[in-house]
């Protein structure tokens, strides 16, 4: 699962996964705000996790996490970077937990 969301992510323009030997995977955006796609992710379902400095997302995966959502959460982290790309006016949001 780490090789499929490392190789599936960094194909992605503009995100990177941080090099982990072990899980959880982190990512972070050069090109659109990483808050952003967290609260984007969020506001379609996935419990994300995020870092506040350096900004960075956690994908929180249990043994039970299947290739099945591995393919839609990698879709959906796909569309919501490259709308972001694409709209950066629908930026915003706060990666910090309340």
């Amino acid at each position: 699962m780490k090789e499929l969301l490392t190789r599936e992510i960094n194909a992605i323009d503009g995100l990177r996964m941080w090099d982990v030997d072990v899980m959880p995977l982190h990512f972070h955006s050069e090109k659109a705000p990483t808050t952003s796609i967290y609260r984007k992710l969020s506001e379609k379902g996935w419990l994300m996790l995020g870092l506040v400095h350096p900004e960075a997302l956690t994908i929180p995966l249990d043994p039970a996490f299947t290739e099945n959502q591995a393919g839609q959460l990698i879709t959906d982290i796909r569309d919501v970077t490259e709308d972001l790309i694409a709209h950066p006016e629908a930026a915003g949001g706060d990666i910090r937990y309340a």
